[in-house]
C-alpha cells in the first residue's frame, strides 16, 4: 500500500512530505504548513495515491490541515477520493 505521509513540525516553515511504499520512504515535497491544504490534493492526483497520513504532537494542527485538504480537493476537483488519517 502506498501512502503520502507528513509529520507536521510547528518549528519548521516547510513541512516534509514523503511517499511511503512497502516500508520504504522517499521525500517527495517540501510544503509550507499554510499551503498543505492546497498542495496535497494536487500531489495526490499527480502520484495517484489517495491515502494521506498526517501526524503532529500539537493538538488540532493535523486536523486543521486535514480539513483544508478535504475542502480543497472538493473545491478544485469536485470529488472526495482522498482519505486523510490523523494521528
Amino acid at each position: 500500500m502506498q501512502v503520502i505521509y507528513c509529520n507536521i513540525n510547528i518549528f519548521d516553515y516547510e513541512q516534509q512530505v514523503y511517499l511511503v511504499r512497502e516500508g520504504d520512504s522517499k521525500l517527495i515535497a517540501k510544503i509550507p504548513f499554510v499551503e498543505l491544504g492546497k498542495a496535497m490534493p494536487e500531489l495526490c492526483n499527480q502520484k495517484e495515491i489517495y491515502t494521506v497520513h498526517l501526524f503532529c504532537n500539537v493538538p488540532g494542527m493535523a486536523e486543521q490541515a486535514a480539513d483544508a485538504i478535504v475542502e480543497q480537493e472538493i473545491k478544485k476537483y469536485g470529488k472526495s477520493k482522498i482519505e486523510v488519517k490523523v494521528n
